[in-house]
């Protein structure tokens, strides 16, 4: 996979500036049933370009993305080949509103299709509004009254309509981080090829108990219903609790468990059955940390995990790893 190309950054004035790039990529490396083989090559081009438009209270962009079907990119990420994305977005903001330090407007549009027929893979057009203030606080809302997704390149649109919010902000000393964010509407449902009522809803809380001791708690699930019941449901909870000896040694624990439950559904003249599916997972471990520097470190630990349900898979593991700045070993050598 051979990538080449340039990249433009240009300030035109203090309030304007234009990015861009264009990447071609050969690739001879094919995908086949047994993994990669050599094969011909197949060439792919991206071009970016997105101009930008900021003062103190105003912020705007519009661009491009345009990605071809051969293009591949192996060292970098591209999620998604042959399409064309285009994006907008507005913001206009003011100081002193309120409560809030700071409370923006904003409207964003984005939309995707399909290069080879022209059709709409995803596009959406959002209002939304940001504010911060006292005490680390910084709330968002939006509305996607307009969302629409293919899930499959034949697939009809889906018709979403949900609002998002969001909350970050420090409720005391000891209580350093609360992150929370919330999705409620109608979301697509992937696998069953509709849009249904559900949600999803994610919680950080950083806390700082004692002075010696951080605890950090997440957790994240999703939701989705239909006629009345639960069809899909999807729980992550992570643990991490960390006690500082000094500056240089500490002992951190980590605790993570998941959930999926889906129920079966029987087909339908739009779509095939749905097969039920259940999962569960969990993980620990348990890490020594001795930091010389930033760059000399010594790490010893374990962990176990074990996944299900049905036949359950467990894994142990007991691992040392020895960090080494060189200069600094160098410097140790000479002494």
């Amino acid at each position: 996979n051979t990538v080449l190309g340039p990249d433009l950054a240009w300030q035109i004035n203090d309030r304007v500036r234009l990015r861009g790039q264009w990447l071609h990529a050969s690739t001879t490396a094919r995908a086949t049933a047994i993994g990669l083989q050599r094969g011909a090559a197949v060439d792919g081009d991206r071009v970016y370009l997105r101009g930008y438009y900021q003062t103190e209270d105003t912020e705007a962009d519009f661009g491009i993305d345009d990605t071809t079907a051969g293009f591949r990119h192996d060292s970098g990420f591209v999620n998604q080949a042959g399409v064309r994305k285009w994006h907008a977005y507005a913001s206009e903001g003011w100081s002193a509103v309120g409560a809030f330090n700071r409370f923006h407007v904003n409207t964003e549009w984005e939309r995707t299709t399909d290069r080879a027929n022209g059709l709409v893979v995803s596009e959406y057009l959002r209002p939304g509004i940001w504010a911060t203030g006292a005490s680390n606080l910084e709330w968002w809302a939006e509305y996607y009254g307009y969302s629409v997704l293919r899930t499959e390149p034949t697939a009809p649109l889906l018709r979403e309509n949900y609002i998002a919010t969001g909350v970050v902000f420090t409720p005391a000393t000891w209580f350093p981080l609360l992150d929370s964010k919330l999705t409620l509407g109608q979301l697509a449902d992937t696998v069953a090829g509709e849009a249904r009522p559900g949600g999803t809803f994610m919680l950080t809380a950083k806390l700082r108990p004692l002075r010696k001791m951080e605890f950090e708690s997440t957790v994240n699930t999703a939701w989705l219903d239909s006629a009345g019941r639960r069809i899909y449901s999807e729980t992550a909870l992570r643990l991490l609790a960390v006690w500082h000896f000094n500056a240089r040694h500490n002992l951190r624990a980590i605790v993570d468990r998941t959930s999926l439950t889906r129920r079966a559904e029987a087909p339908t003249a739009d779509r095939p059955a749905v097969l039920a599916e259940r999962g569960m997972g969990l993980t620990s471990s348990l890490t020594y940390t001795w930091r010389e520097s930033a760059g000399t470190l010594l790490y010893v630990g374990a962990s176990s995990a074990r996944q299900g349900p049905g036949p359950v898979v467990r894994s142990q593991e007991i691992f040392v790893k020895l960090q080494v700045d060189f200069e600094e070993a160098r410097d140790w050598w000479r002494r």
